[in-house]
């Protein structure tokens, strides 16, 4: 599989200032990628049912930041990213496809900043039962479920995975109704912490304070994936293509080319009722398809498929 996108592959020269906080407590002492082994669904129930024996609770809970402090950590880096983008821009320095899209939908990255702050009041946040044990002791048991949940799906954020690894904790330590609230809530918070940690800040002695943003090492390829999934909706599992874009309403729509093995798709998604999201209906090689399907069944065989998305409210 290969998607058509132009990329770049030298560095940008963006750089721009960090403050740094040291020193910094686990489990935010690295800024690596909240990544680890890929599962399976089936292997994701299996680890969502050891994470619950594993994680205890505690009945006093040591003190730790709230994770609010965190995300202001994280907002505020991401708004120096952008400012040294945007500054690059305005100088005409060159700046790479990734650079682009944050400079682009920097809007969409604080309006889910600043859901998670309204979702989360602390008053709630202090309820949520806190590890006994771990690197995140003293954090929200459901922050954990979260946090591993994105490592082990590679930040590939999937609704019916995430509730069937919700499900699999649920059946051998059932969470309280604040925690089920709070899984949204805090996926997206590790999910911001990620997109934070593309955000290279280095802090060896000839480097203190000076970060650039890594668009050309593998930081590149997460944020690339961070925009073709979470904005443009574009997912491929196996042998199925999800198409379920949440875009800006002033987007006209956009176009994908997208290659299956021998078959190529091109995507044409088409938004004329300036809408953020919703289907109204779908055109597969000119055929209209019954009740709107999000998903198609992709076929290797060699041919030149057509796929039309009108985004709008269904017919009733």
């Amino acid at each position: 599989m290969d998607l058509s996108a132009t990329t770049a592959e030298s560095p940008s020269d963006v750089s721009l200032e960090v403050a740094l906080s040291v020193p910094r407590a686990p489990p935010w002492d690295n800024d690596e990628l909240l990544r680890a082994e890929l599962f399976s669904i089936e292997r994701l129930e299996q680890h969502a049912a050891s994470l619950a024996v594993a994680q205890q609770v505690a009945a006093s809970p040591p003190r730790r930041p709230a994770l609010g402090v965190r995300l202001s950590e994280n907002e505020a880096a991401l708004l120096g990213a952008y400012r040294a983008i945007a500054k690059a821009v305005g100088e005409g320095r060159a700046i790479t496809p990734a650079a682009e899209w944050l400079l682009g939908n920097y809007h969409l990255v604080e309006a889910q900043i600043r859901e998670i702050r309204e979702d989360l009041p602390p008053g709630f946040y202090r309820r949520l039962p806190k590890l006994a044990t771990g690197p995140l002791v003293g954090y929200p048991r459901v922050f954990g479920i979260a946090w591993a949940f994105v490592a082990h799906t590679d930040s590939h954020f999937d609704p019916d995975s995430l509730l069937r690894f919700v499900r699999a904790c649920q059946a051998v330590q059932p969470l309280t109704i604040g925690e089920l609230w709070a899984v949204a809530i805090t996926v997206r918070i590790a999910l911001v912490e990620n997109l934070r940690r593309a955000a290279d800040v280095y802090s060896v002695a000839t480097h203190v304070g000076r970060g650039g943003w890594t668009w050309y090492t593998g930081s590149a390829g997460w944020m690339y994936r961070a925009g073709l999934e979470w904005i443009l909706g574009f997912r491929v599992q196996g042998s199925s293509l999800r198409v379920d874009p949440c875009i800006p309403a002033h987007w006209p729509g956009f176009e994908i080319a997208f290659r299956h093995h021998d078959a190529t798709y091109t995507i044409v998604v088409e938004n004329p009722e300036h809408v953020s999201r919703g289907v109204s209906y779908v055109e597969l090689d000119g055929l209209r398809l019954p009740g709107c399907p999000t998903t198609i069944s992709l076929v290797d065989d060699g041919a030149a498929h057509f796929l039309r998305l009108v985004l709008g409210r269904q017919p009733g």
